[in-house]
């Protein structure tokens, strides 16, 4: 299963399971070292991602357990719920955003990629992703997306603005509705809605997302079609049956399942 090679520098552990998916295969040694560091970027690069990767900057946040002034004591961050003063002095706070390279941060528990996400909603309908490949294959998800670094973000002083424009812009590349432009049809909330930060999956653990609400109408809403089709399909859930069926019907992702509940109590 796994094979001693020469680096330039000294030897490292590589995963040659090829039973084992993409993050089996780099979590099988354990982060934070030296063979994990060099396994991950040659897994990386067999899959063709590290240049890619090495070539994009993102936002990331480390993990922390925050300070209560008035206690005194460290409280836990980990939080499930509505975007609030609270959690936006606590966590999207610029001082706390660093800029990091995607390939470093990629597969990593030591730092929290910021992510911009969507749920889209109309009065009668949940528009959703199924996936088709990736990390999620055949799960159903949500618009979502890296928040990437560009130069705006250095007199950026409102970072619900700065992720609100990042989760806007994976709208317009994941969804489209033939003939309309999105931000025609689509009220997107100003502020995130629901914040996700836990470490139930892999994915939590190395991701934080801010969730923001994309309203449409009925009729637009089942307009809607997939704008990266070796990616995802686009599907349209009925409320009146979500609430029938209940959530454990559909293959939520961990994220859009958390998501469902907050919308649907």
């Amino acid at each position: 299963m796994a094979k001693k090679i020469k680096s330039k520098e000294r030897e490292f552990i590589k995963i040659k399971d090829k039973n084992l998916t993409l993050e089996e295969r780099i979590y099988a040694i354990p982060p934070n070292t030296y063979d994990f560091n060099m396994n991950k970027k040659y897994q990386l690069e067999k899959a063709g991602l590290w240049e890619k990767y090495d070539q994009e900057f993102i936002l990331t946040l480390y993990p922390y357990p925050g300070y209560d002034m008035e206690t005194e004591k460290k409280k836990d961050m980990t939080y499930v719920g509505l975007f609030n003063e609270e959690i936006e002095n606590d966590l999207l706070r610029k001082d706390r955003v660093h800029i990091c390279r995607r390939s470093h941060a990629e597969y990593s528990p030591f730092q929290l990629q910021i992510v911009g996400g969507c749920i889209i909603t109309s009065p009668s309908f949940i528009a959703v992703l199924k996936s088709t490949s990736g990390r999620l294959k055949d799960k159903l998800t949500m618009v979502q997306g890296h928040v990437d670094y560009d130069p705006s973000f250095v007199l950026c002083k409102d970072m619900t603005e700065f992720v609100r424009k990042n989760a806007m812009r994976e709208l317009n590349e994941e969804v489209k509705i033939k003939g309309e432009d999105l931000t025609d049809v689509i009220t997107l909330s100003e502020k995130p809605k629901y914040v996700i930060n836990k470490y139930t999956t892999l994915i939590d653990i190395e991701h934080i997302g801010f969730i923001y609400e994309a309203s449409m109408s009925d009729e637009d809403i089942l307009k809607l079609k997939s704008n990266e089709k070796d990616k995802h399909e686009v599907v349209i859930i009925n409320r009146e049956t979500l609430a029938e069926k209940g959530k454990d019907e559909f293959a939520f992702d961990s994220w859009l399942s958390d998501v469902i509940t907050m919308i649907t109590e």
